[in-house]
């Protein structure tokens, strides 16, 4: 699932994003037509929209997610990163990632009293 907003919305882009496997959900601007132009993939995208418009706004509105996650990162983050080799890189990353989610379990083990696997782990005596 790829989804944008109406910025993106273009023949070409849904031809691609199908093209890759993905399916898309790039929000129509009200002038839009379902002319595909050889595109399928739009003319699928928009029908799909019109059958069933609160499927497809549920899907499209996933966005949201990954964006207030991507915001909270770099709120959180404020240096940009380091590394500079592409692997190290990814690495970096990931470790922002999982302190970011390590941060929100905390969160809500504190405040809503969740029980998570970790609580029964004991640490081995040495």
């Amino acid at each position: 699932m790829v989804c944008g907003d109406s910025a993106y919305i273009s023949r070409d882009n849904c031809q691609i994003i199908a093209e890759l496997g993905g399916t898309p959900r790039l929000y129509p601007k009200k002038d839009t037509s379902l002319k595909s132009f050889g595109r399928k993939a739009y003319q699928d995208m928009l029908l799909s929209f019109i059958e069933d418009p609160q499927r497809w706004l549920e899907e499209y509105h996933q966005r949201y997610i990954a964006e207030s996650t991507f915001s909270a990162l770099k709120r959180r983050c404020l240096e940009p990163l380091r590394r500079e080799i592409g692997s190290r890189r990814k690495q970096e990353v990931l470790a922002r990632i999982i302190i970011y989610n390590l941060v929100r379990l905390s969160y809500a083990k504190w405040t809503k009293s969740l029980k998570t696997p970790l609580d029964n782990h004991k640490p081995k005596a040495k």
